[in-house]
């Protein structure tokens, strides 16, 4: 467990500084059915750039 801290810990350093890139180019939000078929529809287009992500549950 603290290995994987350590680990974490110097990936937030290396973002904060630039030295690491995110690839997320695109966040939908709530999670719910339909922002999932929306990823899916981007993904499987073949002209997606980056990484989706779908976060936020429904309340």
């Amino acid at each position: 467990m603290i290995s994987q801290h350590d680990i974490l810990n110097k990936i937030a350093q290396m973002l904060d500084n630039g030295k690491l890139k995110c690839t997320m180019t695109k966040s939908l939000e709530p999670l719910n059915a339909i922002n999932l078929r929306k990823a899916h529809k981007l993904v499987e287009s073949g002209h997606m750039t980056g990484k989706v992500v779908v976060y936020d549950w429904e309340n």
